[in-house]
């Protein structure tokens, strides 16, 4: 046994390294030194061209600093695209004063620019909706969700278990496995038993996976 543990201690052989190289660091042959990469071997050398088309990316655009604030970038100070609908234009966050670009507030939960429509506004729940909304009743027979705490009632403390009782909540005591004991013996009212028709017609597999030879 413990000629078989210090075989299993050895460290195993690495794969990465040839057997006759002992160190990552060897001399190169002079073979190597002398040879010539071939055509094919400097054309693989080189770099990748780009592909056609391609674009190098854009650069960041210059950005304005806000007295006390963080640098807003080209895009926000620009306006922004009107309404399509008539509406109001949008004006750009950021208006330009005699002291320097100054932020404008933010427009509040429910101040769009837009007006929704009309149909919108005039639209009414249909009764199957309305009937669909309504909450469900409760059943006349429905009891509530029992308590997690409730008193336990004076006759469940006076029981008395049967001798039938005590012996289904004991453990069930089984021998050891040192003790003789055999978890794959298989009982003799096993091995006699018979299946019913009933069981070797579910053992059958389905006609339509059964091909004829």
């Amino acid at each position: 046994m413990a000629t078989r543990i210090e075989q299993l201690a050895v460290h195993k052989a690495s794969l990465l390294r040839s057997p006759d190289r002992r160190s990552p660091v060897w001399r190169v042959s002079e073979g190597a030194l002398r040879a010539c990469a071939s055509q094919r071997v400097c054309a693989l050398a080189q770099p990748r061209p780009p592909a056609v088309g391609w674009l190098p990316d854009r650069p960041p655009p210059p950005s304005v600093r806000v007295k006390g604030g963080a640098p807003l970038s080209q895009p926000r100070l620009r306006p922004r695209v009107g309404a399509t609908d008539g509406g109001p234009r949008l004006r750009p966050r950021v208006e330009a004063t005699d002291g320097g670009p100054r932020l404008r507030p933010r427009v509040e939960a429910g101040q769009g620019f837009r007006t929704p429509p009309i149909a919108r506004k005039m639209a009414a729940a249909t009764p199957r909706v309305e009937q669909l909304a309504t909450p469900k009743r409760t059943p006349p027979g429905y009891l509530c969700g029992r308590p997690s705490s409730w008193p336990v009632p004076g006759s469940v403390r006076r029981a008395v278990p049967s001798l039938r009782v005590r012996e289904l909540a004991s453990p069930r005591q089984r021998e050891a496995l040192f003790q003789g004991y055999d978890p794959y013996a298989i009982s003799a009212g096993a091995l006699l038993a018979k299946p019913s028709p009933r069981l070797q017609e579910l053992a059958l597999p389905l006609p339509r996976k059964c091909r004829s030879e």
